[in-house]
């Protein structure tokens, strides 16, 4: 059964829940901007609507104030109410008794508002209960009487004065008729240019059906007018009562009013919840593809993981040993870990085991102090008898037997080597006299590199073993070592019988396939095989080798960039 890997979740949870926090800040952050965006367009096209609808309140008025100013002007009017102040002593109204001059009067403020279509009504009285209006014959008694009675005449006068000769009221019924029409009221002094006096009160009402015209809009807004001056709603006069922030405003310049404007909160919110869902449905598509993306990378990056994970539990667990994990999850880190620490511990088990091994078939084979001592005994006989070739090959041979039998270097200096082979070939030198002569050509740039022990004298040997076993002397031996420490070229060249096309080929053969095996013990000696893969295996894949006949036998080795 294939095991799920925990691995992948361990590598990919950790990204794609810090992914997701972003992803879901950025959202939330996108969503405030785009909603504060929404909300400051709806709130300045509000201000924008309660400006255009300020300004429109704005010309009403002023067409009401202009209205006022015209009464001002009919000297008719100003001459009847100077006379009525300065000759009138009760409170019975002047024009109930004169009804031709009332009628006078009326005619003449019905002539100022003829073109208006019904929209105003202007009313003339003062302080001694003197009352006269366009509509006199609307007039109720009772309700006028009521008026009358209940008005503080003085009061009136002295707050359109405090009020730059002008007072606005909030709608309201017309107080003198029966009509439930509401009106705006705008009251004015009614006095002579040329004088101070004052001698009446003019009232202009317009309708607020005009005022509602200007305040309505399609979607229906809610839309009120507040009297700065106390912070109270006068229109309309039912509402409900909302936070203040919810409206956008603007003031009424001929008034102090403030028109305030909202938007009906079912689109607000409509607005809000479809964008939220938009932004939700987003989020939820990104978070699906960056999962998607995010394990397929993972998958992509463990993959070498888990088949290195495979190899490593194969080596250090057989298939007949594996049969007890039942775990559906694998942790491939884990597994090689504890892989990794037991092979470790068998590695260090084996080489332990492998040093002991060696030194005691070494003590199996002769004592080394023992062949050393015979031999400084020879050297010192030889030296004696006057033979100093016998004392020279003896010291070259201790100092061969010393370098083989140091295993606890895995490699040594080149010059170490080097010197090694010099001993060798002086040996040699020494057993075959003329017959054999020889050539060590090496930089000095080289000669503290560090190299496999035992990897060019092995190579010199077998020109012996093979080289020379079928070709008569004198014999030949030339190595050449040239290069940097980064990249050197060894050479070593016979005069010998040569090699076949097919060794070479068997030579490579076993190269390539202790290589793959990775089994240096299996191969043999130290030959031209086993050399060449100990430097393959410490140079990696920096290394080239080449063999080939000229006049001869010649190995040549490249390692290095």
């Amino acid at each position: 059964m294939k095991k799920h890997s925990r691995l992948v979740e361990r590598v990919v949870r950790p990204y794609l829940i810090f992914i997701a926090l972003i992803l879901a800040v950025a959202m939330i952050v996108m969503y405030f901007s785009v909603v504060t965006k929404l909300n400051y367009e709806a709130e300045n096209a509000g201000t924008k609507i309660a400006e255009t609808m300020a300004r429109q309140v704005d010309t009403y008025i002023e067409e009401i104030d202009v209205l006022a100013q015209q009464v001002k002007r009919q000297p008719r009017i100003i001459n009847i109410f100077y006379n009525l102040n300065n000759t009138k002593n009760d409170k019975s109204n002047f024009f109930n008794n004169n009804v031709l001059l009332g009628i006078d009067v009326s005619s003449i403020l019905n002539g100022l508002i003829t073109d208006r279509n019904g929209n105003f009504n202007i009313s003339v009285y003062n302080g001694y209960g003197d009352f006269v209006s366009n509509q006199n014959y609307f007039i109720d008694k009772k309700k006028f009487q009521s008026t009358m009675e209940n008005m503080n005449y003085a009061i009136e006068l002295n707050q359109i004065e405090e009020n730059d000769d002008k007072i606005i009221t909030a709608p309201s019924e017309n107080p003198w008729t029966e009509s439930t029409r509401e009106f705006i009221t705008l009251k004015k002094s009614l006095k002579n240019d040329y004088s101070d006096t004052v001698c009446g009160i003019i009232e202009v009402r317009a309708s607020v059906d005009r005022l509602e015209q200007m305040l309505h809009t399609e979607d229906n807004a809610e839309i009120l007018i507040c009297d700065r001056s106390n912070g109270k709603i006068i229109y309309p006069t039912v509402y409900t009562e909302r936070e203040r922030s919810e409206y956008s405003s603007a003031f009424v310049n001929n008034a102090n009013w403030e028109i305030m404007i909202r938007t009906p909160v079912s689109n607000t919110k409509t607005n809000i919840i479809f964008i939220l869902s938009i932004f939700v449905a987003l989020y939820a598509i990104l978070l699906v593809f960056v999962f998607l993306i995010s394990r397929t990378i993972g998958k992509e990056v463990i993959k070498p993981i888990s088949q290195l994970a495979n190899h490593v539990c194969k080596i250090d667990a057989p298939d007949d040993k594996m049969a007890h994990i039942n775990d559906d999850a694998i942790d491939e880190i884990k597994e090689l870990e504890d892989s990794f620490e037991k092979m470790l511990e068998r590695m260090n088990s084996s080489i332990i085991q492998e040093k002991k091994a060696y030194a005691l078939a070494l003590q199996a084979q002769m004592n080394p102090h023992f062949l050393y001592n015979m031999l400084a005994v020879i050297s010192s006989a030889g030296s004696e008898a006057g033979c100093d070739s016998v004392s020279t090959m003896c010291v070259e041979l201790s100092d061969m037997l010393r370098y083989v039998a140091a295993y606890q270097k895995v490699t040594v200096p080149l010059k170490e080597e080097i010197l090694h082979t010099k001993n060798y070939l002086a040996l040699m030198k020494s057993r075959y006299e003329d017959y054999f002569s020889y050539k060590i050509d090496v930089s000095d740039d080289l000669m503290n590199i560090p190299v496999p022990k035992l990897f060019i004298q092995p190579l010199a040997e077998n020109c012996f073993i093979h080289a020379f076993k079928e070709k008569e002397p004198p014999w030949n031996i030339d190595i050449k070592m040239i290069g940097t420490k980064d990249r050197w070229e060894l050479i070593i060249k016979d005069n010998g019988s040569g090699i076949s096309e097919e060794r070479i080929a068997e030579i490579k053969d076993k190269i390539d396939k202790a290589l793959n095996e990775r089994q240096v013990g299996n191969i043999g000696g130290l030959g031209i095989v086993n050399t060449i893969v100990r430097l393959t295996m410490t140079h990696n894949k920096n290394l080239k080798y080449d063999i080939y006949n000229d006049n001869g036998m010649e190995i040549k080795i490249v390692a290095g960039e």
